[in-house]
């Protein structure tokens, strides 16, 4: 976790998060962001994770 001045980030009328799972450039991620399995692991984490912050 770190902050950063991406354009994305900065002066939004709300929060923003920019959640990076993998590069697919990599291929042992690119294996696993591929993976249905992996894909739904990593949606329910990020909500859980937006759930908790609310």
């Amino acid at each position: 976790i770190r902050n950063s001045d991406f354009r994305v980030l900065v002066r939004t009328a709300c929060p923003a998060v920019l959640v990076e799972c993998g590069y697919l450039s990599n291929p042992s991620d690119a294996s696993l962001l591929y993976d249905t399995d992996f894909q739904d692991r990593i949606a329910r984490s990020i909500a859980n994770g937006i759930i908790a912050a609310l």
